[in-house]
């Protein structure tokens, strides 16, 4: 089981489950050269997070949330836009 990480239709990432923690999903992440492109994206998110501005992380998830998507393998499951 395994998912897509894209932004429109570029691959960005390949993530496949490895183990389950509720709620949470393990996953082994494997980019794509276009990760570069939103790598600082996630690494701007995870600093707001640890410096508890919570308000700014907020605004950059709902652009970061707005360009990406994950696609399962499974075509009949519903793509993943909130992750």
């Amino acid at each position: 089981m395994g998912w897509t990480l894209m932004r429109g239709s570029t691959q960005l990432a390949r993530l496949e489950l490895r183990d389950t923690d509720m709620p949470w999903f393990l996953c082994s992440f494997h980019a794509k050269p276009a990760y570069a492109d939103v790598e600082p994206l996630f690494t701007e998110q995870e600093r707001l997070l640890d410096a508890q501005d919570w308000d700014a992380a907020e605004r950059l998830w709902a652009d970061m949330h707005s360009q990406m998507t994950l696609l399962p393998d499974d075509s009949s499951e519903t793509p993943i836009s909130e992750f």
